[in-house]
């Protein structure tokens, strides 16, 4: 899904109510890594462990609450992973999402039986755009780097399974098909209708 414009939301609301006022124009170059270093990115490398997952319950709270009413699949999502699900190809989830953000969403859209493995950003140390979710999503696959190819929408994801090792599609959602072709991905879609990775 297309849900960056409302992280985007949920964070300004969020650090402004501590007195945070982050430019809007800002937030894509500090959106990277997990839940914890984006919380310790604002307040502080040596805030105590306990106020970092106090302040994410509370920032992931915001975002459900304003993206809630909002959740769709990009065009094209369901039939694209019933047709390879049909192919036997195997598809995994990679996202810097908690467990309760990733359970708010599948569930939503009622895709979680589509996946062979989810990994999110509670089960890495360092989010993207180093390549640990990636490289622990291979490991969970039980294949390797040049078995699969990753869809992405960040910058930082996109850095991410490159330093993986793994070919990127970019998604056209937050930037153009020429950033992410200068970004390093191997070719760009508008969304899911008529993809054909398999040429």
């Amino acid at each position: 899904m297309d849900s960056i414009p409302f992280h985007k939301k949920a964070w300004l609301k969020f650090l402004s109510s501590h007195g945070i006022n982050l430019p809007p124009e800002e937030f894509l170059s500090k959106n990277r890594g997990n839940l914890g270093e984006m919380m310790r990115l604002f307040f502080g490398e040596d805030t105590a462990d306990e106020t970092i997952r106090m302040l994410g319950e509370e920032r992931e709270n915001i975002y459900r609450d304003l993206y809630g009413p909002h959740v769709k699949e990009i065009e094209g999502l369901i039939e694209f992973l019933d047709t390879i699900t049909g192919l036997g190809i195997k598809a995994s989830l990679a996202t810097m999402g908690d467990s309760d953000n990733i359970s708010f969403i599948i569930d939503k859209l009622n895709v979680r039986p589509y996946f062979s493995s989810i990994t999110g950003g509670h089960e890495i140390r360092k989010g993207k755009p180093d390549a640990e979710i990636y490289e622990l999503s291979l490991k969970k696959l039980n294949l390797k780097k040049n078995e699969c190819i990753v869809i992405e929408d960040s910058m930082v994801g996109i850095s991410s399974a490159r330093r993986a090792g793994i070919e990127v599609v970019g998604i056209t959602t937050s930037f153009t098909a020429e950033e992410l072709k200068s970004a390093g991905c191997i070719d760009t879609i508008p969304d899911y209708r008529n993809v054909d990775l398999l040429h």
